[in-house]
């Protein structure tokens, strides 16, 4: 997908993405939401963003990690934060601490499989 079809989207919908919102702005607030709630490893939710690990020599013994379940994870929580606050504010370190007990308990789990 080209990076360009979100702010189409966007226009699309009315929003002008030169003042109101842009695609990088929905990964910023994802991102920055994400690292705020405290329950990700920064690699998962870099891997999410699809960034690129800056340190050359991590790089050479982690690029082939997907971090795939704590991805899909995330993503899960995620929808489920954005749901919560469809009916009122709520932060991510409060939606954090109302659903961290079930992630911990997934991410043991997974663990003991």
């Amino acid at each position: 997908m080209s990076e360009n079809t979100g702010n189409a989207a966007l226009r699309t919908m009315g929003y002008d993405t030169k003042v109101n919102i842009c695609g990088h702005g929905f990964r910023a607030m994802a991102c920055s939401v994400l690292v705020e709630s405290g329950l990700w490893s920064e690699t998962a939710i870099e891997r999410q963003m699809s960034h690129k690990e800056r340190n050359n020599v991590r790089a050479a013994y982690t690029h082939k990690a997907e971090f795939l379940e704590e991805r899909r994870m995330i993503m899960t929580w995620w929808s489920r934060f954005l749901e919560a606050n469809r009916e009122d504010h709520v932060t991510p370190h409060e939606f954090a601490k109302q659903t961290g007990e079930n992630v911990t308990r997934l991410r043991s789990a997974k663990r003991t499989e």
